[in-house]
């Protein structure tokens, strides 16, 4: 804290503390010799008190009207003055006049006399501008207010802490605080204004927008979840890829002010652009590989375009702080841009089709865990990146056996899922399994996907061949539980399997219902609800890790109880049997074994003392 004597303060000094050179006393006017008895100081209610804002305070004071050659004296002048006394360690500021009561009456009691402020620098000089005397003997005050005064003085501080400002009436006009001048010492408290967070701020990235511009879609959007998100687009210079959200947020969780700096910086491919508003490609060709913008807000958009080619892309978005200048990476985000699909791969989920007739699995856009495809197709450019079809179409299913399959129907997935969509919308395509009438049990066939080729118009792009089969219902009887082994220490996890077959002994078909699975001792886990089956098959887990089911506690015999899935009827159940170890009959065992050695233990030392004769 820098502070300054109030005993004397040299003209000289106040020079070179920066208050400025001492005024000449306007012509027309002459100089009171005598001047305030005392003067009061007022904060303006509008202050905030923080660093970097302008801080306000009003003066007035008490003119004893029977003493001063200010009442008697034609135009006669006095002078105020202000000066930091006191400041935090670079923190001086030069306070500035402000002429607040500039032509208005100086005394609310006072009758005609008028006074005029003028100012120079921080020196405030009051003229009574004609000649007329003041009608009142007594002393006149006038009390400063948070939001008026007789004057005030301004100050910006820039650094936090206590700012002590002594005011004065320089009656003598030397820029000296004289023994006899009424003067006022007030202490401000300045706290750091809050600044720019890059900490709290965000860039998040999502699906690329065409909102019309001026219009700021919901910010409900863009979220950290989304934005690990992938985002791709087709490589035609101009398709929107990807939108970034500039959210700029104070050190106090308030909105940033406008007037800060976004940028971004692309790598690879793609174009980017900073705007306002969303989809700046809607209104305006993004033709640049890096662009900045002082934004009207705290809230600011990048958007990314396809640039002409395929490839991997990211692009790196920085803030300037308007205030301090700093420099600083928000965040880098990643994306790609996809060519002509070039290869199709099928993953088959379900390959048992229906006998008779008929479709299993999901051929839909949203995926879930209950919407299941059959078969997965992914189409990829000559890149190997997951790429959208052209002109939005679909692969097609061709089975080389007709009478056995039908193929199926498949729709692009369209990225619900971060679990369940693998592309995220970009390149997978849903397909069910589609069987005719004539279908039968036990039969099967090959099956490719294709779609028209981009480059030849007669020719395919195709997948390697796959098999479907065919399966008919639940036969009666034919179901069958079981556990992956028939006896577990207690706890231990355990994989039971549903098993069922249709009335030719062959795998029923994909997507048939597994029933439920019930247990005559409490369990641990979850147990085994109701599934479906695939290739005859329904396990509670595929591997001891992944177990969802554990052994009872509780040794000896347990069943597990299924509804037979051909009936749904109580009576039909299916058992399976298993059993726990008794843990204290394990112990007891041991306890056994552990005597019986120190029995033979003990013969031993018997036997060796009695050949060393010791008794």
């Amino acid at each position: 804290m820098k502070t300054i004597s109030l005993k004397k303060v040299s003209a000289v000094a106040v020079a070179a503390l920066g208050f400025g050179l001492l005024s000449v006393v306007p012509a027309q006017a002459a100089q009171a010799a005598t001047g305030f008895t005392a003067l009061n100081v007022k904060a303006a209610t509008a202050n905030t008190n923080v660093t970097s804002t302008s801080i306000k305070l009003y003066v007035g004071g008490t003119l004893a009207v029977a003493s001063t050659d200010w009442v008697t004296t034609s135009a006669a002048t006095q002078f105020f003055r202000s000066a930091l006394t006191a400041y935090p360690t670079n923190g001086f500021v030069v306070p500035t006049g402000v002429a607040e009561i500039a032509g208005g009456e100086f005394l609310s009691a006072a009758g005609a006399a008028v006074i005029t402020n003028t100012i120079s620098g921080n020196k405030i000089i009051s003229t009574k501008s004609n000649a007329a005397a003041f009608s009142a003997v007594a002393a006149e005050t006038v009390t400063a207010s948070g939001t008026a005064g007789l004057a005030s003085y301004t100050f910006t501080p820039t650094v936090a802490g206590t700012y002590s400002i002594t005011t004065w009436n320089d009656v003598s006009d030397d820029g000296v605080i004289d023994p006899t001048e009424a003067r006022v010492t007030t202490s401000v408290v300045i706290t750091a204004a809050a600044g720019l967070s890059t900490t709290l701020s965000t860039a998040n990235m999502a699906a690329a927008e065409t909102a019309a511009a001026g219009t700021n879609i919901a910010s409900t959007s863009y979220t950290s979840t989304t934005t690990k998100v992938q985002r791709a687009g087709y490589k035609t210079s101009g398709t929107a890829i990807a939108e970034v959200e500039v959210m700029l947020i104070n050190t106090d969780g308030t909105a940033a002010s406008a007037g800060h700096t976004v940028s971004c910086q692309v790598t690879g491919a793609g174009f980017c652009e900073v705007g306002d508003t969303v989809g700046e490609e809607a209104t305006t060709a993004v033709t640049l590989r890096s662009d900045s913008l002082a934004l009207a807000g705290n809230q600011g958009y990048v958007t990314i375009v396809a640039d002409g080619t395929a490839g991997p892309g990211s692009v790196v978005i920085k803030v300037t702080d308007a205030v301090t200048e700093a420099v600083t990476t928000l965040a880098t985000r990643s994306y790609y841009v996809f060519g002509d699909v070039t290869s199709l791969t099928v993953t088959q989920i379900m390959k048992i089709g229906k006998a008779s007739g008929g479709n299993v699995g999901y051929s839909g856009a949203t995926r879930s865990a209950t919407n299941i495809a059959a078969t997965v197709v992914l189409a990829t450019d000559a890149l190997g990146q997951a790429a959208n079809i052209t002109a939005s179409g679909v692969p097609t299913l061709v089975p080389t056996d007709v009478t056995t399959s039908s193929g199926g129907t498949c729709v692009k997935d369209d990225g619900s899922s971060t679990v369940y969509s693998p592309g995220l919308g970009f390149g997978y395509y849903n397909c069910d399994l589609l069987t005719p009438s004539s279908a039968a049990s036990g039969k099967s066939t090959a099956t490719i996907a294709r779609i028209v080729s981009p480059a030849d118009a007669t020719l395919y792009i195709k997948s390697a061949e796959f098999t479907t089969t065919v399966g008919g219902s639940i036969s009666t009887a034919k179901e069958v539980l079981s556990f992956d082994k028939l006896t577990y220490a207690p706890g231990e996890a355990m994989i039971l399997t549903r098993t069922a077959t249709d009335s030719s002994g062959n795998p029923v078909w994909d997507g048939s219902a597994s029933p439920a699975i019930t247990f005559s001792k409490a369990i641990g886990g979850s147990g085994g609800g109701v599934s479906v089956y695939l290739g005859g098959k329904s396990a509670t887990s595929t591997t001891i890790a992944g177990a969802t089911v554990f052994a009872p506690v509780i040794g000896g015999a347990f069943n597990a109880i299924m509804t037979g899935g051909a009936t749904g009827a109580a009576t039909n159940g299916v058992i399976a049997t298993a059993s726990v170890t008794d843990a204290n009959a394990a112990l007891l065992t041991q306890i056994d074994a552990l005597n019986a050695k120190i029995v033979a233990l003990n013969a031993l030392i018997a036997k060796i003392m009695k050949k060393l004769g010791v008794k």
